[in-house]
């Protein structure tokens, strides 16, 4: 599964193209870059143990690792100079995820709650929508909540919505079933 993300420059003119290859977890394992009339590139590598440790970057061939809290949130980014480990960039967060001004040197790929950061316009890229953690508030609406407000329009509960979602699908899975059967 790949996911793509384009830029384009202040009159609109697409500049690069970027591609990610994802895990079946959801994780981001190398990024691409396609610029306008050149050829693709793979740019970095995820580094991981039991979740994503740092990247490793292909044209300066150095990994950086991240230094994490228990919410995920990349509080420094370590790499090697001259074989001694050095803090290349550290981080400290406001409440909902904005970058506290004057204490921070964050210039890295991934910020708060370890998602990738637009650093155009400092917001969260999570997989199915932007968080702006200036105000708090998701930019665009949950995908899977407009599933729910689809089958249940008033749900007196959220477990109540998730039954109705279980039975619209049990249905679809059993009509599919029937039309495999009669063929």
């Amino acid at each position: 599964m790949q996911h793509l993300l384009t830029l384009y420059s202040s009159r609109y003119n697409l500049q690069t193209t970027t591609f990610y290859a994802w895990d079946l977890a959801g994780n981001s394992l190398a990024v691409y870059n396609l610029p306008s009339g050149g050829n693709i590139v793979q740019t970095d590598l995820s580094i991981f143990g039991l979740s994503r440790l740092g990247v490793y970057n292909r044209a300066t061939a150095q990994g950086s690792y991240e230094i994490t809290d228990h919410l995920g949130n990349v509080r420094a980014v370590i790499r090697k100079e001259n074989n001694i480990p050095a803090i290349k960039s550290f981080a400290d967060y406001y409440r909902f995820g904005e970058l506290l001004p004057g204490t921070n040197s964050l210039n890295y790929l991934y910020a708060f709650q370890g998602q990738e950061l637009d650093t155009e316009t400092n917001i969260e890229a999570f997989q199915l929508r932007l968080w702006d953690g200036r105000i708090g508030k998701w930019l665009s609406p949950d995908p899977y909540g407009e599933l729910i407000v689809l089958l249940a329009p008033n749900p007196k509960t959220p477990k109540q919505a998730l039954k109705l979602i279980n039975k619209a699908l049990n249905a679809i899975e059993v009509k599919h079933a029937d039309v495999n059967d009669r063929m």
